[in-house]
Formats: C-alpha cells, structure tokens, sequence
C-alpha cells in the first residue's frame, strides 16, 4: 500500500499480474523499473499520465514505450493500483 509520508506507490490486481506475467520478460523489467522510478515516491502521478474518457473515465494512462498502464489511483492510500497493462493497441479493449 502507499506510504505514511504522503508518497505514493504502486501495486497490481490479480487480473493485472497476470496480464503482466505474459509479457516478455525484458518489457516486464523496463515496465517495472519505470514503475518504481516515477510511481515509488511520487507526491502526484497524475503529473506522469494522462486521464482517460468514455469507459475508462475513472482511470489512468502511463505510457512506456509501446505499452500502456492503466491505472486507478487512490489518493487517500496513497497508491496506484495498476489495473491493465498491454500494448497500446490492446489494452483498451474491453471483454464482453
């Protein structure tokens, strides 16, 4: 969960680990290092990512190269829960 210091960090749904567990594990480990170096400690991640519309207008986008996170963040924890994480051109699709 997020920090006492009013910082936020990071963390993945079930759902989402498992996505991420798919991916190569070279774009795992850039995905992770980008994670922890803009989202461990961050005051305001917002500042990093863009806010979506439609569907998705509760969430938040993290661009890393060719991949997306997708993101709910939750200010009175302090944390950034990664929801969905995929290439660009598929993790906005939704399963119905």
């Amino acid at each position: 969960m997020g920090k006492d210091d009013g910082t936020f960090d990071w963390k993945f749904t079930k759902k989402s680990e498992k996505q991420f567990a798919k991916l190569d594990h070279a774009n795992q480990k850039r995905i992770l290092a980008w994670l922890n170096k803009n989202i461990t400690g961050s005051t305001n991640p917002r500042a990093l990512g863009e806010s979506l519309e439609g569907e998705f207008k509760d969430y938040w986008k993290f661009k890393i190269g060719g991949f997306r996170i997708i993101a709910d963040i939750v200010d009175n924890e302090f944390v950034v829960i990664i929801v969905k994480t995929g290439k660009r051109g598929q993790v906005y699709r939704v399963k119905r």
